[in-house]
C-alpha cells in the first residue's frame, strides 16, 4: 500500500511549544496556505485509487479546515481508509473508514480531555501529567495509545528501537500550499504541486528508510484485520487489471 499524507490547512487553535509544525502554521484566513476539496478530489481521482492508497490528514489542526466535514465524507464515500491526526478540540465527523487520533497535549490539562476522537494519544511528556491522563482514559474506558515524547523545540529525541514498516511501501506528502514532497526530509519542488495536477512524487520507504518513525506512526493504528482487508482489496484490483488487459 501507499500512504498520502495531506495538510489541507496549516492553522491551529493551540500553541504547543514542542510542535514540529509550529514555524509553518498560518492563519485560517490565509487562502494561499489552504486547500479546497474540489482540487483535492480531482487530483485523488486521477492519481490515487483507494485500493492502492491510504490517507493521513494532518496539520496544523484539521478541525480548523472549513471544509473538513465534506472532505472526510467525500474520502469515505470514495472508499479510502486512513487516520485524522487532531487535538480533538474542534468538530471532526466520525467515519467508518477514518480513525480520529486525538493528541492530549500539555496545554490541555486533566480537566480538558479531547472531545472529538476515536482514540486518544497519550504523549509521555515528562513535563506533563501524562500518567494521570492515561489513568483517566482507563477509568473512563477510552481507547488510548502511549507514545514517547519528541521535543522538536529542543531537538531532544527518545532512543527508539527501530521497527521496519511492513505495510506501507511508498509515501507522498502534500502541504497546505499545494506543494508535494516525498517525505518530511525532502525539500519541496515548487513546480510539483497539486495546482499543476502533478503526479505524486513517491519515496520507496522499504528501500530508503524502512524504519521511518513517521510511517510507522501511521501503521500502528491499523489493525491486523484492516491490513488484511486492504491488502486483499488491493490484490483483487491488481488481478482484475491484469486479466482485463
Amino acid at each position: 500500500m501507499n500512504l498520502f499524507t495531506m495538510y489541507p490547512i496549516q492553522a491551529c487553535n493551540l500553541n504547543c511549544s514542542y510542535c514540529p509544525m509550529k514555524q509553518w502554521t498560518y492563519s485560517v484566513e490565509d487562502e494561499k496556505n489552504r486547500m479546497n476539496n474540489d482540487l483535492i478530489f480531482s487530483w485523488l481521482d486521477k492519481y490515487c485509487p483507494p485500493e492502492e492508497w491510504c490517507i493521513e490528514i494532518s496539520g496544523g489542526e484539521p478541525g480548523t479546515y472549513p471544509e473538513i466535514e465534506e472532505l472526510v465524507n467525500g474520502l469515505t464515500k470514495r472508499g479510502y481508509y486512513g487516520l485524522i491526526k487532531t487535538n480533538g478540540t474542534l468538530p471532526i465527523p466520525q467515519s467508518d473508514t477514518f480513525k480520529r487520533i486525538a493528541a492530549w497535549h500539555i496545554c490541555r490539562g486533566l480537566d480538558k480531555p479531547p472531545e472529538y476522537f476515536d482514540t486518544i494519544l497519550i504523549i509521555m511528556n515528562p513535563n506533563d501529567c501524562w500518567e494521570e491522563k492515561k489513568k483517566y482514559c482507563i477509568d473512563h474506558e477510552i481507547p488510548y495509545v502511549e507514545v514517547l515524547f519528541r521535543d522538536f523545540e529542543t531537538g531532544e529525541m527518545p532512543c527508539e528501537t527501530p521497527l521496519n514498516n511492513t505495510f506501507i511501501r511508498n509515501w507522498t506528502v502534500m502541504y497546505s500550499g499545494g506543494q508535494f514532497s516525498k517525505c518530511y526530509g525532502h525539500e519541496n519542488i515548487d513546480e510539483i504541486r497539486i495546482q499543476n495536477m502533478s503526479p505524486p512524487p513517491q519515496l520507496d520507504i522499504w528501500m530508503v528508510c524502512p524504519a521511518c518513525i513517521n510511517v510507522k506512526g501511521f501503521e500502528i493504528f491499523l489493525s491486523d484485520e484492516q491490513k488484511q482487508m486492504l491488502a486483499v482489496r488491493r490484490d483483487n484490483k491488481l488481478y482484475h487489471s491484469s486479466t482485463s488487459e
